[in-house]
């Protein structure tokens, strides 16, 4: 059906809508204007109008959870609803988060469109303050199949073992893009000043097309309500055994139809021990600067923002030693956000747009000691780009369905690398230099339209589907390959069925397809990485994702559980395999098999003093044709948090307990790896209304494991501790 045809029918749609219409106010009963509305184990969100009211499709069936987020980012505890009002709109009444530190389990991830079948967690910006998250990889380390790439300050997240270009990053919605082989990390950010991190295991192809096979991950940055006070909050921390000095302010002002928030941060961190010694190159420092204005304009609200994060001398350790350093000079990132929502209207309860321009910079450089036979040496690369994007989309109930169709443009132009290696004599005299332009003009553009829907069968019968057509092509100028392009046409889908079994206990099954474009430089690149030397390659075709999940969730009272279970196909691997000691090649290699089970138990206990949560999961990967591992597959692993609020939440304590089982299957380019647990403990207190302190230990027995399965991974931190001083004035 051509798009303006379907465009119209959505539009003309006249059926009669079963809705399920809600309020929400404050404790005080006002209403609470542009709160964002979720339900746990639901897709999509609404926002309420200027009377709090919102209209949320399909109608559930009780039990279920609301979960309100405040326009200013704030979460608020989950509602539970036990059964609907006989008379009148269903009346939210949010109450702060009772611990102020809740991992929305399995639940929801309000600003990620995700299908049915994934398994989606929240968290808010308290969890990640107080655990003292210093990258994404610490964020989401109790997320079940999430996986770490690279090394500590270098560390690269992936969720199921779909990693390098596999797992979707985004920040304020837009993509982030690198041409690193490990994937983006946005290492440079500060989850300090994020408002919450999103995460959903499992396809996302159909809203977001090529690179979303094992899920997204979604930062997003501070936002102000409107009328706040002005208020500052700054930080200060300072830590041992893995030594970092940071510092950091925002001021925020709210105004009568808006307001904006600047921030500006700086954090250096010096090499490191292990429980064998002070690992060298093990630094980095990054400073950033963010600056939004959000207002009212005409019948929505209207946002924009300019952020710029700059990495600088991030080391990449080897277990090689001083013989081969490798840095990140520079790391440099400039994004410029907008967007806008227009209110519920015209039958639409979601209609908005966003819209993005970046630019960035990454500078490699490896310094090779001389030794017997071989002179020293300094290879250097540096990659610049620019990244756009524009997404529109618009969300309204037709009968019992919940309809969304959208378009989603993207792409990177302007990419350059440039590199040099130079040859040192024995007298450290300059004997050879040779300078070359790999990449001198790439681009990458991506055109697609999407549509999804959910519609309700009776009262315990649901189904989900939803369709996606990318057009994807590239574009090389000279170079070292040459000019060269590509142009390829994808279809991404999903189907899936959920029966609620019996009040609170769902089950959910899952069929998806997806797809993944190679990157500019999978294609296009030659020179060092952080890892060694890599040829692209112009032929690499698009790989190829038969996905599917099953689910089983209960959500009732102070009990929340959730057990996941996927197996994925992926046909055209694109596999990066190794010639020779530190240099690398790409090629589609035949198929590949992803299996794993997960489970998440979150649990309120003794009137709401304790807070417990339990993960774990398994995972499988293999080639079909040998059944070969696959790189980047998590170990097994089992993971538990106990948190006590003390003295009416003015501080609180907990113990963290990582329990991981030895891996002997590792991928082509990685190494086995021992069983090992790690014990961590956190605490803070509120000195006063205006002041609290907090404390970290991690790694509380120094146990002894590597930071990565690379082969060329060095240990991770031993024993170390981090006190952080906030205030809010």
């Amino acid at each position: 059906m051509p798009l303006r045809s379907l465009l119209v029918f959505f539009l003309a749609a006249a059926c009669p809508s079963f809705a399920l219409e809600g309020r929400v106010v404050d404790p005080d009963g006002k209403p609470i204007m542009g709160a964002s509305v979720s339900l746990l184990d639901h897709t999509g969100v609404v926002r309420t109008d200027w009377d709090g009211r919102f209209v949320w499709t399909p109608d559930p069936s009780p039990p279920f959870y609301v979960l309100i987020v405040l326009p200013a980012g704030t979460y608020m505890s989950p509602v539970f609803v036990e059964a609907l009002p006989t008379d009148g709109p269903l009346v939210v009444v949010v109450e702060p988060l009772v611990s102020e530190s809740v991992m929305v389990a399995g639940g929801a991830a309000p600003n990620i469109e995700a299908p049915p079948g994934s398994a989606t967690t929240s968290f808010p910006a308290e969890t990640i303050q107080e655990r003292h998250s210093a990258r994404l990889t610490d964020v989401i380390q109790n997320v079940p199949g999430a996986g770490r790439l690279s090394d500590l300050h270098a560390s690269v997240p992936s969720l199921r073992g779909l990693a390098r270009g596999r797992t979707l990053l985004l920040l304020d919605g837009a993509r982030v893009t690198t041409e690193r082989r490990a994937g983006p990390s946005a290492t440079f950010l500060d989850p300090f000043f994020l408002e919450g991190v999103e995460v959903s295991r499992g396809p996302g192809s159909v809203a977001y097309g090529s690179d979303a096979f094992g899920g997204v991950i979604h930062a997003r940055t501070r936002r102000v309500a409107p009328g706040a006070p002005t208020t500052v909050r700054v930080r200060g921390a300072l830590g041992a055994g893995l030594p970092e000095a940071t510092a950091g302010v925002e001021l925020t002002h709210g105004l009568e139809e808006g307001g904006f928030v600047v921030q500006a941060r700086y954090r250096n961190f010096e090499e490191y021990r292990s429980p064998e010694g002070v690992v060298f190159n093990s630094g980095a420092t990054d400073k950033g600067f963010l600056a939004r204005f959000a207002h009212r304009v005409g019948p929505g609200n209207f946002s924009i923002g300019w952020q710029t994060n700059l990495g600088r001398n991030t080391g990449r350790p080897d277990s090689r030693g001083e013989a081969f350093q490798t840095t990140y000079p520079e790391e440099s990132s400039n994004r410029l956000t907008m967007s806008y929502d227009l209110d519920p209207t015209a039958g639409f309860t979601r209609l908005g747009f966003q819209g993005f321009w970046g630019n960035y910079r990454l500078v490699t450089e490896r310094l090779t000691a001389a030794s017997v036979g071989e002179l020293s040496s300094e290879s250097l690369a540096d990659v610049r780009a620019k990244d756009f994007s524009f997404r529109g989309f618009a969300v309204r109930p037709i009968g019992r369905a919940r309809w969304e169709v959208g378009v989603d443009i993207y792409g990177r132009y302007g990419l350059e690398a440039l590199s040099s290696h130079t040859l040192f004599d024995r007298d450290d005299q300059i004997l050879r230099q040779v300078e070359e332009l790999p990449v001198e003009n790439a681009r990458r553009l991506n055109n697609a339209v999407y549509t999804s829907t959910e519609m309700l069968l009776g009262s315990r019968w649901s189904l989900g589907a939803g369709a996606r057509v990318d057009r994807v092509t590239t574009m090389n100028e000279g170079g070292f390959f040459g000019d060269q392009s590509t142009a390829n046409t994808a279809l991404s889908g999903y189907g899936s069925i959920k029966v609620e079994l019996a009040r609170g206990l769902s089950l959910t099954g899952q069929l998806a397809h997806g797809f993944r474009d190679p990157t500019l430089s999978d294609r296009y690149f030659r020179g060092i990485t952080g890892r060694g030397f890599i040829t692209g390659n112009p032929n690499l075709g698009p790989e190829q994702a038969n996905q599917f999940d099953a689910s089983l969730r209960y959500r009732r009272g102070p009990v929340r559980w959730a057990v996941f279970g996927y197996f994925y196909r992926l046909s055209d691997l694109v596999e990066r395999f190794e010639t020779r000691d530190d240099f690398f090649l790409f090629r589609n290699r035949g198929e590949a098999d992803i299996r794993g089970l997960e489970a998440e138990l979150q649990a309120e206990l003794l009137d709401g003093r304790y807070n417990l949560e339990v993960v774990t999961h398994w995972s499988h990967g293999n080639t079909r044709d040998d059944d070969a591992p696959l790189d980047d597959i998590p170990g097994v692993n089992v993971k538990f948090n106990l948190r006590r609020n003390l003295a009416d939440s003015r501080g609180y304590a907990q113990v963290r307990v990582a329990i991981f089982a030895c891996d002997e299957r590792p991928g082509p380019t990685e190494t086995a790896t021992p069983s090992f647990t790690t014990v961590d403990l956190g605490a803070g207190w509120r000195l006063s209304p205006n002041v609290e302190l907090r404390g970290t230990v991690r790694n509380l027995f120094d146990t002894t494991y590597p930071v990565s399965p690379d082969l060329r991974a060095v240990l991770a931190p031993g024993i170390n501790a981090v006190i952080a001083i906030v205030g809010e004035f």
